[in-house]
């Protein structure tokens, strides 16, 4: 299928956590996978978790939306976010957010035919660096 950049298509590219506590979290992951953090500014508390210099996921307390439940969402690689969720309804799959643009690429929500749900990613300039993804 190809490479978008040094993300090969179809792995992981990205996670992010929604927690109540992004701070008890941040201190974990950070003990756990040695990742570091850096808060994000903006209306509601976010951190980028970053492994060196290469940016691996964010944190965020829940959107009224997501509840306050923890959990995890995971990103993979695909060469066109368009194409993807194509390819996912093709498969049996839902689009649950349909491709849009974002800073660093393009990317949709979507979830397989058993309901599972995850998030497929277009990152043309390849591996995010900086708390922006720059």
């Amino acid at each position: 299928m190809g490479e978008v950049a040094s993300y090969p298509v179809g792995t992981f590219s990205w996670v992010d956590l929604g927690t109540t506590d992004v701070a008890a979290a941040t201190a974990f992951y950070a003990r756990l996978f040695g990742w570091g953090a850096q808060d994000i500014p903006g209306a509601f508390p976010r951190t980028s978790f970053s492994l060196g210099d290469l940016l691996v996921g964010g944190g965020h307390a829940p959107t009224p939306q997501e509840g306050p439940v923890p959990r995890w969402t995971i990103s993979f690689s695909v060469a066109d976010a368009d194409q993807g969720a194509e390819r996912v309804q093709q498969l049996g799959g839902t689009v649950l957010l349909p491709p849009m643009d974002i800073p660093v690429g393009r990317f949709a929500i979507v979830a397989d035919p058993a309901g599972a749900s995850f998030s497929i990613m277009a990152v043309p300039a390849g591996p995010l660096r900086g708390v922006d993804g720059s």
